[in-house]
């Protein structure tokens, strides 16, 4: 199993996302085409994963919400 510090942390829902306070700020990853263009991707359990670094053309940004 890869060490989580070394590669970039996905989870497969923003509902997971742990952050209490802020903005949530979302990169959604196509990680299909990520994974055609062999960037290896590793499943750390059910809902959870994690990837090599990711290039910029596989990511699209969004803000979800304001959280308190």
């Amino acid at each position: 199993m890869p060490i989580a510090s070394e590669y970039v942390q996905l989870a497969a829902s923003p509902a997971l996302i742990g952050e209490e306070m802020g903005t949530l700020a979302v990169l959604a990853v196509n990680a299909h085409d990520a994974w055609e263009q062999k960037i290896r991707f590793f499943q750390g359990s059910e809902q959870y994963f994690f990837a090599e670094a990711i290039p910029p053309a596989y990511l699209s940004a969004s803000v979800l919400r304001e959280r308190c």
